[in-house]
């Protein structure tokens, strides 16, 4: 189906001001900021195919707020 939205799986980490990034068709959700934790070295890989998420290896220090540059 095209031009439609569907609901899938649910981030592990709910945040704001992460950035995010594809590579080899996966999406990379890092850092961010969560409300009563504050900044957050999350690190989190979205498979498509399998509508599924894994959580990575953490950054060295905790952001938010990031520009990736690919």
């Amino acid at each position: 189906m095209t031009n439609s939205w569907s609901t899938k799986t649910d981030m592990p980490t709910p945040r704001e001001h992460l950035a995010s990034a594809v590579v080899d068709g996966k999406l990379y959700a890092l850092g961010g900021f969560a409300n009563g934790i504050g900044n957050l070295a999350v690190n989190e890989r979205y498979d498509p195919e399998t509508d599924s998420w894994e959580t990575l290896e953490p950054m060295p220090t905790s952001r938010n707020g990031l520009l990736l540059l690919c």
